[in-house]
């Protein structure tokens, strides 16, 4: 008996510490601003409902949590989720500050929307939900910013 609780303890450490060894996303937006211009990186701002908006649950579980994402990603950008939960608490500050970046890069209040902003606050890429593998999301993004710096040159 005792043998068989520790394996489950041991497990669902295991999986807690490998879960927020993979997980990328900085947690303020400050200090993932601070990054992206110490880096010289694009931000990927995600504005989701993580507790009512079941695109949004679903564009973070299948793809943008994963570790084969996460990995692409925050090779390129600095990962930052603006989250606008209905049932969680969060901080004021945080609160001020996702209602701040959506009034800038989503006015129109779309659920999910995914924004790469350059470090000067300019939009490069914009992309919804899409039904697809992390890998193939994250070679649309990066051909969206490709087009918008073709035609903006």
């Amino acid at each position: 008996m005792n043998f068989i609780l520790y394996f489950f303890l041991f497990v669902s450490v295991t999986s807690w510490s490998t879960d927020n060894a993979n997980n990328k996303w900085v947690d303020e937006y400050a200090t993932a601003h601070r990054i992206a211009n110490e880096e010289d990186k694009p931000l990927l701002v995600f504005f989701s409902g993580s507790d009512w908006c079941k695109p949004c649950i679903k564009l973070k579980k299948y793809i943008v949590d994963t570790g084969q994402f996460q990995a692409l990603a925050s090779e390129k950008f600095v990962l930052y989720n603006a989250d606008f939960p209905i049932n969680k608490k969060q901080k004021k500050t945080t609160i001020r500050q996702n209602e701040a970046l959506a009034e800038k890069y989503n006015k129109e209040g779309l659920f999910p929307k995914i924004v790469i902003v350059s470090t000067k606050g300019n939009v490069l890429a914009e992309i919804g939900y899409i039904d697809c593998t992390p890998n193939e999301y994250f070679e649309m993004i990066k051909n969206k910013i490709e087009n918008s710096n073709a035609v903006s040159n």
